[in-house]
């Protein structure tokens, strides 16, 4: 049994999956985070956690004891659509409490740990309470012999070099009102304040083409992306309105094979943080080195699947029931 953990808002890759494991025949359930709320029973049957999952689709009850494998796509993003129904406020009301919100979050948090718990001898494809500091992250490459940009986390001016980036230290977080979407990039600011929030910085690499290259247990699946053509994207090429009818025109991008002592240092890297998924962003320089950026172990592989012609999302099925059918 595939255990997939989800999002029912926009989730298009795990759809996409889905389809591919009803071809292969597949016996998986998925779980949004708000199905949690009313679809997930949790108990101790003679000291041993077992959870309880309803399959509303078949109308079956599901108990963790069947579950092989777990694909963790993500975790839930609206708790206070999700819970809004449990408390007598108007959902205006209760949007605007923030404590309330913040609380429900962390106790939602709390049963992904449970989860993780009671399933901890079985595969994971990533696992959403793992955590990983970029810049531990970028020590590690290091290690390997990958190189890396300068990095560093600062709250006063100067900076040590003359060219910089900043990028969150966590994850990147997109926002939104009742009007508009507001997400995160990495961008080349310009400090106004000798004293400001400490911040990631990142020397600048003047680069040739960056590379997005989707990792999945053991095989790296790549593209390359000529975003120096436009200034919008030239710092970040998310850096666009994904869903417009001129997204693609904004930069070129294409198939990429990465070097085979790249690829295995990248390995090393990935086994190291036993991370079995992520996307993993490089940068080409001017200078012909390949530099290393991060790694989002969530991170969107669509794009990568359609420019690629890899088709990811029936590649991640596959990967699904091998684990499946080899732990029966």
């Amino acid at each position: 049994m595939i255990l997939i953990l989800s999002t029912s808002e926009l989730e298009t890759s795990t759809d996409e999956v889905i389809v591919w494991l009803k071809k292969f025949n597949a016996d998986f359930i998925r779980l949004n985070g708000d199905d949690i709320i009313d679809s997930f029973h949790f108990k101790f049957i003679d000291f041993k956690p077992v959870f309880y999952v309803e399959d509303k689709i078949n109308d079956r009850i599901i108990s963790s004891e069947e579950i092989t494998t777990v694909w963790y796509r993500r975790k839930i993003n609206k708790v206070y659509d999700a819970v809004c129904n449990l408390v007598p406020n108007n959902i205006n009301e209760f949007r605007s409490i923030l404590g309330i919100n913040t609380y429900h979050y962390n106790e939602m948090l709390s049963f992904y740990e449970i989860i993780e718990f009671t399933l901890k001898n079985v595969v994971w494809i990533n696992k959403p309470m793992q955590r990983y500091n970029k810049l531990d992250v970028l020590n590690r490459a290091i290690k390997y012999g990958i190189k890396v940009p300068q990095s560093f986390i600062q709250n006063t001016a100067p900076l040590p070099v003359e060219k910089f980036i900043t990028k969150p230290t966590t994850e990147v977080r997109v926002f939104n009102d009742d009007f508009n979407y507001y997400s995160m990039y990495t961008s080349e600011p310009k400090l106004k304040k000798e004293v400001f929030f400490p911040s990631l910085f990142q020397e600048k690499i003047e680069k040739e083409y960056e590379v997005r290259s989707f990792y999945l247990d053991g095989d790296f699946y790549s593209i390359a992306i000529f975003s120096q053509q436009n200034s919008k994207t030239k710092i970040d090429y998310r850096n666009i309105f994904y869903g417009s009818d001129d997204e693609h025109s904004f930069y070129n991008n294409c198939i990429y094979k990465l070097p085979e002592d790249i690829e295995q240092k990248l390995k090393k890297l990935m086994i190291d943080l036993d991370m079995k998924s992520g996307s993993i962003d490089l940068i080409r320089g001017i200078d012909g080195e390949y530099y290393f950026l991060e790694i989002n172990p969530v991170g969107q592989f669509g794009n990568v699947s359609d420019v690629g012609k890899f088709n990811l999302e029936k590649i991640i099925a596959e990967k699904l029931c091998f684990y499946d059918e080899r732990k029966e």
